[in-house]
């Protein structure tokens, strides 16, 4: 399922059982095309040892339990479109849409 979706994120829980978000992680990058994909580790756990834990597995963000948005957006603001394009913060006015997305309207 993984291969045919290929996503660019995976959040994995660390503490899954039968085979663990290491496991899963490692098998997730052995399969065709998903060599790259960015993983999170989602755990009850966050001291320094365990976040180095999941570095020195590869993953690339470390999300401790309970997860709420603003740490999925921290963990995800690197690799968005604006980060990419525009990675300083910029102060002043917004810039106007790009082309092809809509402005919602109040």
């Amino acid at each position: 399922m993984a291969a045919e979706f290929a996503p660019d994120v995976a959040f994995l829980d660390l503490g899954l059982p039968g085979m663990d978000g290491y496991e899963l992680g490692a098998h997730l990058r052995e399969l065709p095309g998903l060599a790259g994909v960015r993983l999170i580790a989602v755990t009850g756990y966050g001291q320094e040892s365990d976040r180095r834990r999941t570095r020195d597995a590869g993953f690339h963000g470390h999300i401790v339990k309970p997860v709420d948005l603003e740490a999925i957006d921290a963990v995800l603001r690197p690799w968005s479109r604006d980060a990419i394009l525009r990675p300083e913060p910029v102060e002043g006015p917004r810039p106007e849409p790009v082309e092809g997305r809509k402005a919602k309207s109040a």
